[in-house]
């Protein structure tokens, strides 16, 4: 992906490994500023899972209330994340760089509207889950870019959400496919982040969270919170990752479907000309 370094002239429609690589190489190229935005949610994500589990210690249900917080929760928190970087990721690709409070203040009071948008995608989505399954999956495939068209096109939260739609048609199985392997990129590179701390947390702790013969076991304190740091740091890096495929997808998706390389190339042509 060559738009970083050549701004809009060098836009044009990316290829699945190019929207991956393209947003961790924008997140490295940003980070500064990407961690000052996403350690708030960084650190809510953290705490809201360390506490559940330990709320559930030793419940059977444990497992399905963390799959709750896992969409609803998170997926909320990552859909307000993505609004607020989108600013970030999409100036990246013009070849400016934003930074925390420039790109804040792009979204200004916006982030109310973010916030009610997150609560309209993850209530539906997470209801979709638990209750039919595939309409939750399909929910995330056609809501993916809703925030980042929020953000960018300054859109009330039900426009966002229809501009969305209108924009994954088409293009369902592409976008949903990149963000599932996203999704899974993350995941797994989240669990290698994680593991020094988990590993640690089992010997400070004197605790074998496989162990299988324990049934559902009780989390020692210091076991969850000592996990807690790798979990801190995992959401930390790879969050901003999450967002920046959304913001790469909702870019690529205009490219496709309304030719938004071609007239910011003659924008940026225009500019040149004038200068």
């Amino acid at each position: 992906m060559t738009a970083s370094t050549d701004g809009a002239a060098g836009l044009r429609p990316f290829g699945v490994a190019e929207l991956l690589d393209g947003a961790v190489r924008t997140v490295r190229g940003n980070l500064r500023t990407v961690l000052i935005i996403s350690a708030p949610f960084a650190v809510v994500r953290t705490v809201s899972t360390a506490l559940l589990q330990m709320g559930l210690s030793g419940s059977t249900s444990t497992l399905s209330l963390t799959l709750l917080d896992l969409v609803l929760v998170v997926g909320a928190l990552g859909t307000v994340l993505s609004g607020l970087l989108a600013p970030v990721f999409t100036d990246e690709l013009l070849g400016r760089r934003l930074t925390a409070r420039q790109s804040l203040a792009r979204v200004g009071w916006r982030w109310v509207l973010l916030v009610v948008l997150a609560v309209l995608i993850a209530v539906p989505e997470t209801a979709g889950m638990f209750a039919l399954g595939i309409g939750g999956l399909w929910l995330w495939g056609v809501w993916a870019v809703a925030a980042p068209a929020l953000v960018v096109e300054r859109m009330r939260p039900f426009a966002a959400l229809g501009r969305s739609f209108n924009l994954v048609r088409g293009e369902f199985w592409r976008t949903w496919g990149v963000r599932a392997l996203g999704f899974l990129l993350t995941t797994v590179l989240g669990f290698f982040v994680a593991i020094p701390f988990q590993v640690l947390a089992a010997l400070l702790s004197d605790f074998n969270p496989f162990d299988s013969t324990a049934g559902n076991p009780a989390y020692p304190t210091l076991f969850v919170w000592i996990s807690a740091i790798g979990g801190l740091a995992s959401a930390l890096l790879l969050g901003p990752v999450t967002a920046a495929i959304d913001a790469l997808l909702y870019v690529d998706l205009r490219m496709r479907r309304e030719g938004l390389d071609l007239e910011l190339a003659r924008s940026a042509g225009a500019d040149r000309a004038r200068g």
